[in-house]
């Protein structure tokens, strides 16, 4: 039963089988169509191993460009690595050589300091120093009073130095004449008149020398007077008494005398200028001993400091040598110029001074210029304005005052002083020049103006400076004009000298200059500068 079973199935998957063929056919083309599906895998993957080929030719050369690149940026960076090397060299080189430059200018800027500063240390020794002439205090003596005698010059005692303690020596002041001006006495008799009193003035003169007494002439008619009286001073030569001989001045008083009553006209202030100074107009030495130097000083009235009613002569002389005292001072003053804030100034106008024989003997001075205060000050836009002034005095810089906000009447005082030497050049200056004040509003300045109106130029006052040249003070009221011509307001301004000035003998003296007033000297009284016409602190 079995095998028949087995041959059953035969026969019944017989039917598989393809028709007309048998079992041996079928697996033949089986095999036909197994090795066809080989062969198209086999050319498959033929194509993707050229395809591959042909993807790593290509990569194979871009990495043989990236490598040639990356020689040729080695190469390029070696070039630049060497000649980065041979840069820093240089630069090391350059380093080195500015170092050793440097320290070269280092230890020349020492050495020029350490020059300088031996100089100035020369020039303070020289003007402050102790390396001084040796001149003992006075201690407990006294100084003695003058000596006085009448009959001319030849008429004195003979003091020695034996008789004098050391650093002492005699100076003496001759009042030789007087020449008095009829006019002149007459306003002067008007002006304050003395019952008995004649047209033929019978006068005397006093006189006070630094820290003397008092001393007077005789009583001497007429109107030229020879009064010829000699005083004679026992004095310290130290600085205090030279410095009086430079800066200060003797007071001459002029008297009428009528009985025993007198009456004061006029006074004269007599300098003493050449005594320090070396030389006087003759080319005379001051410091020899006995050698005079001759002078004369203008007698002003009491009332009218402007005018002149007469002239005094004198003479002044010392009795032993002092070359050495006075060349040590005035190398002192002129080490004193040049520590000065000014020095270039002083400098190039004392050559100046040395070049003419008038100015040999130029005498250092101060001025002083003090801004006081402007009023009614007025504006474009009505308001009141942030005000401040500023001018230039010579060759000096410019000086500006503080700001006063909001102010039509702003207060300044503002002080400054200029050291000037007294030359022509000076002198003509001051007569032919004005010294200009330019107010400026600061708030129309920085355009914060109210109005839309920016305007900071407010105006223009000018001052004449003729009556400083013939030694008068400068004080008043000035009117402040725009730049077309309107008032804006005054400017109140003072110029003072701070020592007498020095009227030249070849120089006239201007008439006096007349200031608007108006209550300036109510108002400024309190201030100390003083009150008047406008033009005071005369000087010789």
């Amino acid at each position: 039963g079995g095998g028949g079973g087995g041959g059953d199935k035969h026969d019944q998957l017989g039917f598989l089988l393809p028709v007309g063929g048998d079992g041996e056919g079928s697996r033949g083309r089986l095999g036909t169509k197994a090795g066809g599906a080989s062969a198209s895998a086999s050319t498959a993957a033929a194509a993707e191993v050229t395809a591959l080929r042909a993807a790593t030719a290509e990569l194979t050369l871009e990495l043989d460009k990236t490598r040639r690149l990356l020689e040729m940026q080695s190469t390029l960076t070696e070039e630049y690595k060497v000649r980065g090397d041979e840069l820093e060299a240089q630069l090391n080189a350059v380093d080195a050589r500015h170092s050793a430059e440097l320290q070269e200018v280092a230890r020349n800027v020492d050495a020029k300091a350490a020059r300088v500063a031996a100089l100035e240390a020369q020039l303070k020794e020289i003007a402050y120093g102790t390396t001084q002439y040796s001149v003992p205090p006075p201690g407990p003596r006294e100084a003695p009073m003058p000596m006085v005698f009448a009959g001319g010059p030849d008429a004195v005692s003979n003091l020695t130095p034996s008789t004098l303690a050391r650093g002492e020596n005699v100076l003496e002041v001759h009042v030789t004449r007087a020449e008095l001006d009829a006019d002149g006495m007459d306003r002067a008799a008007r002006a304050h008149p003395i019952p008995g009193a004649t047209n033929t003035p019978s006068t005397f003169v006093t006189y006070d020398f630094f820290e003397h007494e008092t001393q007077a002439t005789p009583v001497v008619p007429g109107l030229a007077p020879r009064y010829d009286q000699t005083s004679q001073y026992v004095v310290a030569v130290d600085d205090r008494l030279v410095r009086y001989l430079q800066r200060g001045a003797m007071p001459i008083e002029l008297h009428q005398a009528v009985g025993t009553q007198y009456r004061t006209i006029g006074v004269a202030q007599v300098r003493f200028l050449q005594l320090v100074m070396g030389s006087d107009d003759s080319g005379s030495d001051s410091a020899v001993a006995g050698r005079k130097i001759q002078g004369s000083a203008p007698i002003r009235p009491l009332d009218d400091p402007t005018a002149t009613i007469g002239t005094v002569h004198f003479w002044c002389r010392f009795r032993h040598p002092v070359e050495q005292v006075l060349r040590q001072y005035r190398e002192r003053l002129k080490a004193q110029r040049f520590l000065d804030g000014s020095s270039g100034t002083l400098q190039q106008r004392a050559g100046h001074a040395n070049a003419t024989q008038d100015d040999s003997a130029a005498l250092s001075n101060t001025l002083s210029v003090t801004v006081l205060q402007c009023t009614n000050l007025k504006t474009p836009d009505g308001g009141p304005p942030s005000a401040f002034v500023y001018y230039k005095f010579s060759d000096f810089a410019d000086h500006v005052t503080p700001t006063v906000e909001v102010s039509r009447n702003p207060v300044f005082d503002s002080e400054q002083t200029y050291p000037v030497v007294m030359t022509s050049e000076l002198d003509q200056h001051l007569r032919r020049k004005h010294l200009q004040l330019f107010v400026v509003d600061e708030a129309a300045e920085d355009g914060a103006g109210s109005g839309g109106i920016a305007e900071p130029f407010l105006g223009q006052a000018e001052v004449p400076m003729a009556a400083l040249a013939a030694g008068q003070d400068v004080r008043g009221s000035f009117p402040l004009l725009s730049a077309d011509g309107r008032p804006r307001g005054q400017v109140h301004a003072a110029l003072c000298w701070e020592h007498p000035y020095e009227t030249r003998g070849n120089v006239t003296v201007p008439p006096p200059v007349t200031i608007v007033q108006a209550d300036y000297d109510k108002e400024h009284h309190a201030r100390g500068l003083g009150s008047g016409e406008g033009v005071g602190g005369v000087g010789v």
